[in-house]
């Protein structure tokens, strides 16, 4: 009876410990693959200077950079007129944080005939960074005409950006998005 009980208590002892250790593999499996999938949770925005350095590193096609160049039928003139809309609605805003701190999105449009450059930048006025003068750079697009009825639109932003980035590119395809982008 002895030997009986102590080798069911050997074998509930080998099973118990072969579910720890499958367990400890699948807790640390889980850990892992967690922590790669918000890994750019933490990567802070673009240390760029100025625009140049912007467009440089978001060209470079490592993670966390993007260029992107669509080719969109409508004229340059609409195109610019509806994001510039679109900017003034839902892209410059101010979001309070607390404790006083105010986070700033500010989207600046330099337009001529047939080129445009929409720059959108972000700031927190008591950050202990240095910043570029108006922030952080967060997107740029390049607009220009390529036709009477063309126009060529190339956007350099970060991927996490792309609740802002995705709105934008209705709105120069002539769609009006159902809502405003989600700032956090």
């Amino acid at each position: 009876m002895r030997q009986k009980a102590r080798a069911q208590s050997v074998q509930s002892y080998e099973k118990m410990k072969t579910f720890t250790t499958k367990t400890a593999g699948q807790t640390t499996l889980l850990a892992i693959l967690l922590a790669l999938l918000t890994a750019g949770c933490g990567v802070p925005y673009s240390k760029a200077n100025s625009r140049d350095e912007f467009i440089a590193e978001m060209s470079s096609g490592k993670w966390h950079k993007r260029a992107e160049t669509l080719t969109i039928e409508r004229p340059y003139k609409e195109v610019l007129a509806d994001v510039a809309t679109y900017s003034d609605n839902c892209l410059d805003i101010k979001i309070a944080l607390g404790d006083g701190i105010v986070k700033v999105h500010k989207t600046s449009i330099e337009a001529g005939n047939n080129a445009a450059t929409i720059v959108m930048q972000v700031s927190w006025p008591k950050s202990k960074t240095k910043t570029p003068p108006g922030g952080r750079f967060v997107f740029i697009a390049k607009i220009r005409s390529t036709g009477t009825k063309t126009t060529e639109a190339t956007i350099y932003y970060d991927p996490r950006m792309n609740f802002i980035i995705d709105p934008t590119k209705e709105t120069m395809n002539g769609k009006q998005p159902a809502s405003c982008p989600m700032f956090m």
